[in-house]
């Protein structure tokens, strides 16, 4: 990447849809989705609060490389392995990005996640899935202990809450030369599930549906008997994948703690580095974006 692309990158990026940056706060009684389905348990059992974020504090950036070679943090034989994924994330933020790349126009705003860990049975690695910009914002239990993060995305996904010295990787398909890593996972749902799941929507599952899902399931599970360990170093213990819902608020990884545990702010945030952050309006993020590229031009010029 030249500086020249770089820069010519950001001039295009006006062209680029940008989602609002509205950081809504969540309901308390926003149900969380947890390892066995979307339960009873709400916001308000698990946190002490809700809210969303201040747009006004900006949080520091941290970039990581994405490795060509598909490579990331290896979990310890000892962890406690959580997947999951979401097709877009939950409430919106003042987050955005913009890629590096001149062919990769547009802003994306991102919306949040939070994963709450309350297990303190083993330290937790999370792998962390999406299709959309989505940040991931971990909250952990006061004796939970994180043992690394893994953030597989399409868009270019980042995760915030990570204790200092925790291992962080990112495998990013849109933007970055190792589309070879993308290795399509999705939740493990059987056929008969599904044709229930149609049948409850009113639809009838026709034969060449049953053929696709029994094709999709089959991949899924080879998926993580194979690419899963080789890549991580073990298999998922707990996986949270809500089928039918593209977007949602929180999951839990562990049980519903005693007490609401008090939320830890956003204060650092990481992310891979085909991607330059942005934080704030769609106006006010657009005029920064703007000026990173006039002075890459400036610096071109002279």
């Amino acid at each position: 990447m030249t500086i020249k692309a770089y820069a010519l990158g950001f001039l295009a990026l006006g062209l680029g849809a940008c989602g609002a940056s509205s950081s809504g706060g969540v309901n308390p009684q926003t149900p969380i989705h947890q390892a066995q389905g979307l339960g009873d348990v709400s916001f308000a059992q698990v946190l002490t609060s809700a809210t969303g974020h201040d747009p006004a504090i900006k949080p520091d950036f941290v970039s990581h490389k994405v490795s060509p070679r598909c490579r990331m943090p290896r979990a310890s034989s000892g962890s406690h392995m959580a997947y999951v994924y979401s097709y877009g994330g939950g409430s919106k933020t003042p987050m955005a990005h913009a890629y590096k790349d001149v062919h990769q126009g547009g802003v994306e705003h991102h919306q949040r996640t939070d994963v709450i860990v309350t297990e303190t049975d083993a330290p937790v690695y999370l792998v962390l899935e999406s299709y959309n910009a989505v940040l991931w914002n971990i909250q952990l239990a006061p004796d939970a202990q994180l043992e690394g993060v893994g953030v597989l995305s399409y868009e270019g996904g980042a995760v915030s809450g990570v204790p200092e010295g925790v291992d962080v990787g990112f495998l990013a398909f849109r933007g970055v030369e190792n589309k070879k890593c993308f290795k399509r996972g999705g939740g493990m749902v059987a056929t008969d599930i599904r044709v229930e799941r149609a049948a409850a929507n009113n639809y009838t599952a026709t034969v060449s549906d049953r053929q696709k899902w029994d094709a999709e399931y089959r991949a899924a599970k080879s998926w993580r008997n194979s690419w899963i360990p080789q890549t991580f170093g073990a298999r998922f213990d707990v996986e949270i994948f809500p089928d039918g819902s593209d977007d949602y608020d929180a999951v839990l990884i562990g049980p519903v703690p005693e007490a609401p545990i008090a939320p830890t702010p956003i204060t650092k945030v990481h992310l891979p580095d085909h991607v330059h952050p942005g934080w704030g309006s769609r106006k006010e993020v657009l005029a920064e974006f703007d000026a990173i590229a006039r002075r890459e031009l400036e610096a071109l010029m002279n």
